[in-house]
């Protein structure tokens, strides 16, 4: 597992992955502590603030709701669980899947279950932009909430899990990017 410290540290991969267009899943398994705004994971556009997918914690009150989002343009979209408060900023293990199907649908899983879901009539395309991946902070032109605690078995797909895929991914994280089944 890498530790940040909520302060500078982060990793950050650039033009690397290859990714042009949706499908996009993004899962990792996070420890996270009580802290401000924290990113977990981040794709998009390191030349402007208005260009990516995230997944990340939203502690305004402490709460650590957590939430998928897609923002292209300036254009926020996003799905959030809001019914389970400080379960996720709690210094335990636990293991977030984002699914971007396309531009009006995203999908979160928590700990192996379907959590929340949002389909809007107003479509966030893909940017042409996104090129650099990062966890532990956003990394765009203005670098912030960074993520006070510890990430683990980082992956991004060009694919749509399916919640089947999602629960053999947390049963089997060893095996998962090796022989896991075909995914949706």
């Amino acid at each position: 597992a890498l530790e940040f410290d909520g302060v500078v540290d982060y990793v950050s991969v650039v033009d690397t992955l290859g990714i042009t267009s949706y499908p996009v899943t993004m899962s990792c398994w996070f420890n996270a502590e009580k802290s401000a705004d924290s990113t977990i994971m981040w794709f998009g556009d390191d030349d402007s603030t208005n260009s990516s997918l995230k997944i990340e914690l939203r502690s305004a009150n402490n709460e650590g709701n957590i939430r998928i989002a897609a923002r292209i343009g300036g254009a926020a979209q996003q799905a959030t669980t809001t019914d389970l408060l400080n379960e996720f900023n709690d210094s335990q293990w636990h293991y977030v899947v984002g699914v971007w199907a396309d531009a009006t649908t995203r999908k979160l899983y928590l700990d192996g279950v379907y959590r929340s879901e949002a389909v809007n009539t107003t479509s966030v395309a893909f940017s042409g932009d996104i090129d650099n991946f990062a966890v532990g902070r956003v990394n765009d032109t203005s670098p912030e909430r960074y993520l006070k605690g510890k990430g683990a078995n980082v992956q991004v797909w060009n694919a749509v899990w399916s919640l089947a895929d999602v629960q053999y991914a947390y049963t089997h994280p060893e095996k998962f990017a090796y022989d896991a089944p075909d995914t949706s």
